[in-house]
């Protein structure tokens, strides 16, 4: 019996609407414009989004160099780290956020309330009333839940 092909979703995908052009990646994202460019997420950090955005701005059409970030290898160079993966948080670990913004608000550990999709809702008792949502990616486990 033959074998059924299957393909590979790739992590990148480029979505063009009337002026605006979009870089998405499973943790966050990089639009631009004539005007200049925003992003979001793992390109925020480092110089991930000052090389991307010098780079797009260069091309010779902004579509050509966006199409051009798409390779994961290419990307890499520019945002290292673009591709993390998350950690398996759940319920009642104890977490420190891994991302330089959330770092400033929140420096300490926290413990995860609920986890929704790839939302962990994070209370640091220092900080905060109550949780906050965090990307599972920019948390890192510092003492799992005891199993009873």
């Amino acid at each position: 019996m033959a074998k059924k092909a299957t393909t590979v979703k790739s992590k990148l995908t480029l979505n063009v609407q009337h002026d605006f052009i979009t870089l998405r990646a499973p943790h966050g994202t990089f639009t631009v414009n004539r005007n200049g460019a925003k992003a979001s997420g793992v390109f925020t950090t480092g110089l991930a989004f000052e090389m991307m955005d010098r780079y797009v701005h260069a091309a010779d059409n902004l579509l050509e160099g966006m199409k051009k970030l798409t390779d994961e290898r290419f990307l890499s160079t520019l945002a290292p780290g673009w591709d993390i993966e998350a950690e398996d948080v759940e319920a009642g670990d104890t977490v420190v956020c891994t991302h330089p913004v959330l770092l400033k608000n929140h420096p300490g550990e926290g413990d995860v309330e609920y986890v929704k999709k790839k939302y962990a809702f994070v209370w640091f008792k220092d900080t905060q009333p109550g949780p906050i949502g965090i990307e599972k990616a920019f948390l890192r486990i510092t003492k799992k839940k005891n199993k009873a």
